[in-house]
């Protein structure tokens, strides 16, 4: 399934864009410098650690690993309409530890999101990943962004929605959904193969 999502919906873009893999402690990320948003990546939400909060919120920044230039900033969202939404990992799931939680508000992290999208839909989400996490132990999370013919600010690509899949720590496809962003859409389960 993986493999099929990836060489029909990711590879075609990886063949036209500027894609930059980066790793860091508790996700991945590939990042289109075209569309200024990440196109792919993962998260490793451990059971253990998303007991702990940490109420601190930090202000998106730039990654310093990639020129300015090649990201979105925060003029590119000022009165426009969107969220800066965090996309591959959410702080809900790296504030146990302020380093991890630095790293989540990364611009490479985060695509425009509508605030339905962003504070109920992907919330939603995020509680559940939680939930299972502590269930499994650990799960990973999967997102693949689906990208649209809209942009904002500088050249910042709003997708038109995500695909979010969850790997139990046995390699399980456990579940996936489809997340539209826009103002009235509904998370879609749908069979993971």
């Amino acid at each position: 399934m993986l493999l099929r999502v990836f060489s029909i919906l990711i590879l075609p873009l990886l063949l036209l864009a500027q894609v930059y893999y980066f790793h860091f402690q508790r996700y991945s990320v590939l990042y289109d410098t075209d569309l200024k948003i990440p196109i792919e990546g993962s998260a490793t939400i451990y059971g253990e650690e998303v007991k702990v909060s940490n109420k601190k919120r930090l202000s998106f920044r730039p990654y310093p690993g990639l020129d300015k230039r090649l990201q979105a900033s925060n003029k590119d969202f000022y009165k426009l309409g969107y969220d800066k939404g965090h996309t591959i990992i959410s702080d809900d799931s790296s504030d146990f530890n302020i380093d991890v939680l630095k790293e989540s508000y990364y611009f490479v992290n985060i695509t425009p999101q509508t605030s339905h999208t962003n504070r109920s839909l992907f919330r939603k989400l995020e509680i559940y990943f939680r939930k299972l996490a502590l269930k499994y132990g650990k799960i990973q999370v999967i997102t693949i962004v689906l990208p649209s013919d809209k942009f904002i600010g500088n050249g910042v690509n709003v997708p038109r929605g995500f695909i979010k899949m969850i790997v139990l720590p046995n390699n399980t496809l456990f579940r996936c959904f489809y997340i539209p962003n826009n103002k009235t859409g509904r998370i879609k389960p749908f069979e993971c193969q």
